[in-house]
């Protein structure tokens, strides 16, 4: 289901492009695992960064309420959630590798930011003990609440990716493996994060004859296959479903668009 032409074992941009019959873009999980030795840290500061955050936005709430309204500490509390975000950014990257799927790696990403700014929240209403603390503690709920959602759907999505792993484990492992053809790309002129997306058909010979699937293709917008590049299918013996795992051939590099255009790049501000 995903590609794996790892040319630094783990890594996911080595790896990519990606390829499913069974799963979309974001959602695509590729049967290895990278255990990241500063996820916990950094998910750990964003959580900090975050509260601290959500605390001067209270404050500046709050005297906005009290007129003695402070512009400074607007504009301090804007430029400092930048930081945050930008570890947000690189929490859900290492979650991405630990686990072996972007989208799984995403909603980690939130856990720690909607518990920061819960925690942040929480702690100015109780501080304040007026009357808008309770609009402020009432958005911390709202918060808490958000990452408990998170939580729980990330505990799900690491759940599915561990069945996955074991299912694209077992044709690596254990299927027959078949020559392909990559043909009939087609860009979607979407993108999983910077990656563009699109849906391809693979032709193969496999053990009951010869077939064609599509599947999803991401891919680095410079490491996007040509038509015609040489693939490498497992599927299970007998089995005449689509729930393949496709991947290039490392013993046969494909051939690269060069996209002088940069068509294939995701445009700013998107």
């Amino acid at each position: 289901m995903t590609g794996d032409t790892a040319q630094q074992p783990g890594s996911w941009e080595s790896t990519l492009p990606h390829f499913s019959t069974m799963e979309k873009h974001g959602a695509i999980t590729v049967p290895i695992r990278r255990p990241s030795e500063t996820l916990r840290f950094f998910a750990g500061l964003s959580f900090v960064l975050w509260a601290v955050v959500a605390v001067g936005a209270a404050v500046w709430f709050r005297s906005m309420r009290t007129h003695d309204l402070s512009p400074w500490l607007g504009v301090a509390t804007i430029v400092g959630s930048f930081v945050p975000a930008i570890l947000a950014t690189i929490v859900a990257d290492e979650a991405r590798d630990t686990f072996g799927q972007r989208r799984t790696g995403n909603w980690i990403a939130l856990i720690p930011v909607l518990s920061g700014v819960a925690v942040g929240l929480l702690g100015a209403a109780v501080w304040f003990r007026d009357f808008g603390s309770g609009v402020i503690a009432l958005a911390s709920v709202v918060c808490s609440a958000g990452a408990v959602i998170a939580t729980l759907t990330a505990w799900r999505g690491a759940r599915y990716i561990r069945r996955r792993q074991d299912r694209l484990a077992a044709l690596r492992g254990h299927g027959v493996r078949s020559a392909g053809e990559l043909r009939n790309l087609k860009f979607l002129k979407r993108w999983t994060a910077d990656d563009p997306q699109f849906t391809v058909t693979v032709a193969f010979e496999g053990p009951t004859g010869h077939r064609v699937v599509t599947a999803n293709m991401v891919a680095d917008h410079a490491r996007v296959p040509l038509a015609g590049s040489p693939v490498v299918v497992f599927t299970a013996p007998h089995d005449t479903g689509d729930d393949v795992l496709i991947e290039l051939d490392p013993a046969n590099p494909p051939q690269f668009d060069p996209d002088p255009g940069g068509r294939y790049r995701k445009p700013s501000g998107n």
